[in-house]
């Protein structure tokens, strides 16, 4: 993979023994994507994982790879019991977290797209009970993705 901008130049070591199906360069892309991913967010990130077709061991050649940043600190503009409170303010961050998400993708070392969802604890709580059955269902699979690097580790 091409180096991304602001990545530290050594490969982290990636939790990946329980998913033998990941091939060398989906891990060598992942040893430089996370680490710009902790960087991008300012190491304030909980948890990085992988959900969908990658951690199930489904993938097909034209899988996207579907990545969750659990972010540590909520935003002012979401709240758990009502949603998006502030959609001008929800727009930025979201736009910033766009931003990083073209940036990995414009510097990857293959055909994949990747997929970068950005989480706090009370979107999880929001959405886990509210909204349609999709978005219940979503947020199952990222309480339930693969861990690749988790900051109590």
């Amino acid at each position: 993979m091409k180096p991304l901008k602001g990545t530290r130049t050594s490969i982290m070591e990636l939790q990946l023994k329980g998913l033998p199906w990941i091939q060398a360069d989906l891990k060598e892309n992942l040893s430089v994507i996370v680490p710009f991913l902790l960087e991008s967010f300012r190491m304030d990130v909980s948890c990085v994982g992988l959900y969908g077709s990658w951690q199930r061991g489904d993938a097909d050649p034209k899988s996207d790879v579907d990545l969750v940043v659990f972010l540590i600190y909520e935003v002012a503009w979401f709240d758990s019991e009502y949603g998006i409170i502030n959609r001008l303010d929800a727009r930025k961050d979201k736009q910033y977290w766009h931003a990083i998400e073209k940036e990995v993708n414009a510097h990857r070392s293959d055909a994949r797209d990747y997929s970068i969802a950005v989480v706090t604890p009370s979107m999880l709580k929001y959405y886990s009970v509210q909204g349609p059955i999709h978005l219940q269902n979503w947020v199952h699979a990222l309480r339930n993705c693969y861990t690749l690097w988790n900051s109590c580790v």
